[in-house]
């Protein structure tokens, strides 16, 4: 019967298909740090993961209120920057041109909301009290707003990404928990937590790029591939432009069950 079962199984071959090595843009500009633009080149499945750097591109950013025109500096290893920050309610534009090419992308920066609160609770999942972080805001009535939190595990270096709109809860105090898979968090743990607001097409690329990362574990619903960009012409990415509030907490010993 073991041999009958073993001469059952079949090894399956997928073929993945080469792709187009495509550009990726990485902007991030914030109240904080300014505009940080990170290019590199995409890879194919099976190659290594070294995304070569993009060093000889033309990257400038336009103030579409007061049509300012700045041009990033290039740092290394395809990081360009500048140290401008953004006002609320502005839009920016930024153009990258690389060789002959020009992608352009638009992001606003939202009104800001800082948390008043960070917590910690012990809550019931699989047979285990399970430490969930807590961030406590009041969201501003009367707007759509969309929030990205981002929540580190310094022991293990762990990341993870929490997109969220407010489109049920607008105008409400909000107490928004930052689930944990496997990576639960201890007693004692130190934990950094930021907390940006976002404009609502940064929120939609990090809300499918959420249930992508979701279905690579088998949870989740299906999605494309590569989630939509506000970056126009042929290239991966996001221009982020956004609030920035980052804070450091220690785990209590002692964590109270919700």
């Amino acid at each position: 019967m073991l041999l009958a079962l073993m001469s059952c199984q079949k090894i399956i071959h997928v073929d993945l298909r080469q792709s187009e090595s495509l550009l990726v843009i990485d902007a991030d500009m914030s109240d904080v740090h300014g505009l940080n633009v990170q290019l590199s080149k995409s890879v194919n499945f099976y190659d290594e993961n070294d995304f070569p750097p993009v060093n000889n591109a033309i990257v400038v950013l336009q103030n579409l209120k007061t049509n300012r025109i700045d041009t990033l500096k290039f740092e290394k290893d395809g990081l360009y920057y500048l140290r401008r920050k953004p006002t609320v309610g502005t839009s920016y534009k930024l153009f990258v041109t690389v060789d002959t090419t020009t992608y352009t992308a638009i992001s606003t920066m939202p009104e800001v909301t800082v948390p008043d609160s960070i917590t910690f609770v012990k809550k019931y999942s699989f047979g285990d009290n399970i430490i969930t972080t807590k961030v406590n805001f009041q969201d501003k009535a009367g707007v759509d707003n969309y929030y990205l939190f981002k929540q580190y595990i310094l022991k293990s270096d762990k990341v993870s990404f929490y997109p969220f709109s407010d489109r049920l809860s607008d105008g409400r105090y909000i107490q928004y928990d930052l689930r944990n898979d496997s990576a639960y968090i201890q007693e004692g743990d130190s934990i950094a937590i930021n907390m940006q607001c976002i404009d609502k097409n940064v929120y939609t690329y990090f809300s499918v790029l959420e249930n992508i990362s979701a279905d690579e574990t088998g949870f989740g619903s299906a999605s494309p591939a590569n989630p939509p960009t506000n970056i126009v012409g042929k290239a991966l990415g996001i221009f982020n432009v956004h609030s920035d509030y980052t804070k450091t907490l220690r785990v209590p010993n002692k964590v109270p069950v919700e």
